[in-house]
């Protein structure tokens, strides 16, 4: 959609700008993920590398944790993921709803 339509449009068409943006930020995802073994005091373990980076933002996020790490973090995303799809769709669109900041890795 050309930038000229947004002036047009109204709020309406900045809405439709931003999730057309999104959702082509989200086709320039690539992900990758690499294990190590670690030689610790108590044996040997792995640590998991996943590497997160965006082309559309220019932007990249790398988590390194062990196995336990990441089936905690992915059971934390499963639950906010249903959270958010029981919420959405409820109340009322023109109401202003408070912002909710998460933080899913410590």
């Amino acid at each position: 959609m050309p930038i000229g339509l947004v002036a047009d449009h109204g709020v309406a068409a900045k809405r439709v700008l931003i999730r057309r943006i999104h959702q082509e930020s989200m086709t320039q995802l690539t992900m990758r993920c690499q294990a190590v073994l670690v030689r610790g005091a108590s044996g040997n373990y792995y640590v998991y590398q996943l590497e997160i980076t965006c082309d559309y933002y220019k932007q990249k996020w790398v988590v390194c944790k062990g196995y336990s790490e990441f089936y905690r973090l992915r059971k934390r995303l499963l639950a906010r993921l249903a959270a958010h799809k029981k919420n959405r769709g409820k109340g009322d669109r023109n109401e202003k709803r408070p912002r909710k900041d998460f933080t899913i890795f410590e």
